[in-house]
């Protein structure tokens, strides 16, 4: 096997890791992913571009496949992180006002070029490492979709929406919100939509699950 996907023999331990070091690493690996695709982010560029000796690039990541999947769990930290869910009351008080708000993000989300770039590479990988592509869909898409249910089935019960398949519903909602937008972004069809786009995308979809879920 190729030094490329096989760390070198392990030495003794050594001097504790740099968490500076291992931040440049990622970085500089994530830039490469963005640029070139998994198979363009090699381990000397990484070396290169994170200004650290391949081995040490090694001593962090014991192949490319564990960079990635390292990659791949940060960035979904990230999405997680500016994807915060509205709190109970704020989905009571204003239902659609926080509802469209989340919609946005969601959207915006999406259709970040970086996160059609991990989503492509991850289709790549998936037959390759399953886990790591069903990890991020468990901490992103799935997790999307398990929170937008909760939502439905609380509205509900509340009496503001009818529904008798919340995960149905919630299924309904994102393809209402999306459409066919992550394909024509990630294919060149037509470039990232504004933010303004995104808005009256998201309040146009909003429109049309309340005609349809509307007690």
């Amino acid at each position: 096997m190729s030094s490329e996907t096989t760390a070198p023999a392990p030495r003794g331990p050594g001097r504790p890791k740099d968490p500076r070091k291992r931040a440049a690493i990622l970085t500089a690996a994530h830039a490469l992913l963005d640029q070139a695709g998994y198979e363009g982010m090699t381990m000397e560029g990484v070396a290169e571009a994170a200004r650290v000796s391949k081995m040490t690039v090694y001593s962090y990541f014991r192949d490319r496949d564990t960079l990635f999947q390292s990659l791949v769990h940060e960035r979904a930290a990230t999405l997680n992180a500016a994807l915060a869910s509205p709190e109970s009351a704020e989905l009571v008080q204003d239902f659609e006002r926080t509802m469209v708000e989340f919609g946005i993000r969601f959207v915006s989300l999406v259709l970040d070029p970086k996160v059609l770039r991990v989503v492509h590479e991850l289709c790549v990988a998936a037959p390759r490492n399953p886990a790591v592509a069903l990890a991020f869909y468990e901490a992103g898409p799935g997790q999307t979709l398990s929170f937008l249910s909760s939502v439905v089935a609380a509205a509900a019960q509340r009496g503001t929406l009818r529904v008798e398949d919340p995960n149905q519903a919630a299924d309904d909602l994102v393809s209402l919100w999306l459409g066919d937008q992550p394909h024509r972004v990630a294919l060149g069809v037509q470039p990232p939509l504004e933010p303004a786009e995104i808005e009256a995308r998201v309040r146009h979809g909003w429109r049309l699950f309340l005609k349809a879920y509307a007690p």
